[in-house]
């Protein structure tokens, strides 16, 4: 990320950029899948028989932090490289459900992104209205794990237990884009205002079980609401 900054800044100087913003911005999160797992118990020597799994939803992450570089070639039009990240959202649950040894699940998640695009703004005024659109990686750290539980019901063994476990790493192409307003009570120093979509086309997983139709749930989309403070150590 700092190197793609170093070299906005000297493109910058090179191509005589009208202007160069560096932005910091906290962001609210929606439809951000959660921590979510389950736990597993199964019933040997039982007439109803068979393994229960039951999935618990932990919490998602909710706030995204971010930085971002931006300048302008011409009052209009200009070119942008961001970098923002979650904190990681965690969760256990415990099933006893009956059994001496409870079935303990937990979970983790957290996303991180790095996007850069294109932006347009109205040229001149207090309060300029804005849009953007770009391309990058998301990153989905998510984990999960759980002790499974085989109970034998007659009592002629002790519960044994094992462990079942999954993660995600992969990073996934993000399509970006947004808008908003940019405020400019003093001409080095403003703040703006934006809503933002951010999609991933191969979906980001959400739970480890699979759908009532055998389906691996998945969602394709988050969006963020927030509010961001820039300078601009030249241009005008």
């Amino acid at each position: 990320m700092f190197a793609v900054w170093i070299i906005l800044l000297l493109a910058a100087g090179r191509l005589g950029a009208q202007a160069l913003e560096l932005d910091v911005s906290d962001s609210a999160l929606g439809r951000t899948p959660g921590a979510n797992g389950y736990t597993s118990i199964d019933y040997e020597g039982c007439p109803c028989g068979g393994t229960i799994q039951i999935p618990f939803m932990g919490p998602r992450p909710q706030r995204m932090p971010a930085a971002e570089i931006r300048y302008f070639l011409n009052p209009i039009f200009g070119v942008y490289a961001s970098y923002g990240g979650t904190r990681t959202s965690r969760a256990e649950v415990s099933n006893d459900n009956g059994v001496t040894v409870p079935s303990i699940g937990t979970a983790y998640r957290s996303l991180s992104m790095f996007n850069a695009g294109a932006l347009f703004s109205m040229p001149s005024g207090f309060l300029r209205p804005y849009g953007y659109a770009g391309v990058g990686r998301l990153r989905d750290n998510y984990a999960w794990s759980t002790i499974a539980v085989t109970q034998e019901i007659a009592g002629f063994y002790p519960p044994i237990t094992s462990t079942q476990s999954g993660k995600t790493t992969s990073p996934y192409a993000n399509f970006q884009f947004g808008g908003g307003l940019r405020f400019y009570p003093r001409r080095w120093v403003g703040v703006r205002v934006f809503g933002e979509i951010d999609l991933q086309p191969a979906g980001l997983l959400l739970s480890p079980l699979p759908d009532n139709q055998g389906n691996t749930p998945s969602s394709d989309f988050f969006v963020r609401a927030g509010i961001g403070l820039f300078i601009r150590p030249f241009g005008h």
